[in-house]
């Protein structure tokens, strides 16, 4: 991106936003910028246990959008834009023509950078699919949102359940979205002065992995307001 910023005077200074090439390489990097946010949200917003085809179609549909953005497009237009830069006669033999060889190049590095970051997800994504027990990280990432999320969605289930055991799946299931918040969906036939379900809860704030406070927080914001509305 530093090479990006410093071109940027160059290319506003020059008329150079004008250029075809130059265009289509900044629709390819934002496009591809795009479907990227777009395939994560919806990917972290799947039961990997149940939906797990999907997040692999999802996460393969990103990655082969990437590759031709990032290694079709942009490569056969970069070398048309130093082309057309070096057949100007205004704009041959200046700083203007190494800054882009030099910028095209460390965008091609940190391309290949991220090509061999994704690749092994999206194999492990595929397999994952198949046998259902493949991990997707290799490695645990404490500061990561993939372990974030987890522990939220862990918390907030282990209240669930102490709010209403007996609930299935589908009226406990939880939405813990990708912006980190904490809603909980369809808490049906919850009582919440039932004294036994309170001593549930008390039981598990007192425990150190369990329920954190801000989850417990929320959770209890949350009945309260479905409890008024059904009162109501």
């Amino acid at each position: 991106h530093v090479p990006g910023i410093v071109l940027s005077a160059f290319v506003m200074e020059t008329g150079l936003y004008e250029n075809e090439h130059l265009q289509k390489i900044v629709l390819a990097l934002l496009g591809g910028a795009l479907v990227s946010c777009v395939c994560a949200v919806f990917t972290y917003s799947l039961d990997f246990k149940t939906q797990m085809t999907q997040a692999a179609f999802a996460y393969c549909l990103n990655i082969l959008f990437f590759i031709w953005c990032r290694w079709y497009v942009y490569p056969i237009e970069s070398f048309a834009l130093i082309q057309d830069v070096r057949s100007d006669p205004k704009l041959n033999g200046g700083v203007l023509t190494t800054l882009l060889c030099v910028g095209g190049i460390l965008m091609g590095l940190f391309n290949l950078g991220i090509l061999l970051d994704v690749a092994p997800k999206m194999v492990r994504y595929c397999k994952r699919a198949v046998d259902g027990v493949t991990p997707i990280d290799t490695e645990p990432v404490p500061s990561s949102r993939d372990s974030i999320l987890s522990k939220r969605r862990s918390s907030i289930m282990l209240a669930v359940d102490a709010v209403n055991p007996a609930a299935t799946k589908a009226k406990r299931s939880s939405l813990v979205t990708i912006m980190g918040l904490n809603t909980v969906e369809d808490l049906v036939h919850t009582e919440r002065d039932n004294p036994a379900k309170q001593a549930a809860l008390g039981a598990i704030t007192e425990d150190d992995e369990g329920i954190a406070a801000d989850d417990l927080a929320a959770l209890n914001r949350t009945i309260s307001s479905m409890s008024d509305k059904k009162s109501q």
